[in-house]
């Protein structure tokens, strides 16, 4: 059998409230990598934002970005797979949100860069969010003349910004209408209290269907899978894996679903539950946490 799969979530997982990895962490992760640790990630981040907080570490897996809709290369950030949104089925969502008086942001892959679109600032949720973007100069960000621009390219994500009580009935519609083609998370953003983000992204895109791809270009298996999380979007990676392991802030649903409890995202967990695997001595994995 081949050597364990690690995976991990990254924002509320891997990394700390301000989502940043703790030195302690990038260290050992690295003398771990170093030492044939087969380990990578799986969040809802993009390619971007993955490379720039985990610069310097030696990830030589893909990774699996945008909840799914994406599997890339971590050192270039080449996409290998994209899993976008049928233009008809984006239309029709478009159509949707702006019954509901919404404006989306709209992630797109243009043939030869990602691109996120934005109409306007519609609330301090969605200034928060491009600001911050706008602050680590990521290169997607684009204001557009219409948001119908966006759908030119591959779309792989909608994401709307507003408090809950204004998503939650969007939320059902999208749910019931589109069951079939999308999937649909509607979840708090952890650095910016109060303001949740409703994502639509195609049905293959999710974090199980990502890694099932993964292990067929890495020979992995799931019986061979350890997989790290804390929200929601974690559930189905849960199912799939033969070890999932929570951290100690996760949801109570994704601790139901556990096979392990490890310590919080403040505690670097992750990193210590992997050093439980890891023998030095024979500079392997011992299986037995």
């Amino acid at each position: 059998m081949s050597a364990g799969l690690y995976i991990s979530d990254l924002d509320g997982t891997l990394l700390d409230n301000k989502g940043y990895l703790s030195p302690y962490a990038r260290e050992e992760l690295n003398r771990m990598l170093e030492g044939g640790l087969h380990f990578t990630i799986a969040s809802a981040r993009s390619i971007v934002s993955i490379r720039r907080i985990l610069a310097g570490l030696k990830i030589n897996l893909p990774v699996i970005e945008f909840n799914g809709s994406f599997i890339s290369d971590f050192s270039t950030g080449e996409h290998l797979q994209i899993n976008s949104i049928s233009s008809e089925v984006s239309e029709e969502i478009l159509l949707d949100l702006a019954s509901f008086g919404q404006l989306p942001l709209i992630s797109c892959f243009d043939g030869e860069r990602d691109r996120l679109f934005y109409l306007q600032k519609r609330n301090p949720g969605e200034e928060w969010y491009i600001g911050h973007l706008k602050e680590k100069k990521d290169p997607r960000v684009s204001k557009a003349d219409s948001l119908e621009q966006a759908l030119d390219g591959e779309v792989v994500c909608f994401t709307v910004i507003d408090r809950e009580e204004k998503l939650l009935d969007l939320t059902r519609t999208l749910e019931e209408k589109y069951s079939e083609q999308v999937e649909v998370h509607l979840i708090e953003n952890l650095y910016s209290p109060g303001w949740y983000w409703l994502t639509v992204h195609d049905r293959r895109a999710s974090k199980d269907q990502g890694i099932l791809a993964l292990t067929r270009l890495t020979g992995h298996s799931p019986e061979d899978l350890t997989v790290f999380g804390d929200n929601l979007n974690d559930l189905k990676m849960f199912a799939l894996a033969a070890r999932a392991v929570a951290v100690g802030n996760a949801q109570p649903q994704i601790k139901e679903k556990a096979t392990h409890i490890t310590g919080t995202n403040e505690e670097d967990g992750v990193i210590k539950f992997i050093l439980g695997d890891f023998s030095p001595k024979e500079g392997g994995f011992d299986g037995q946490n």
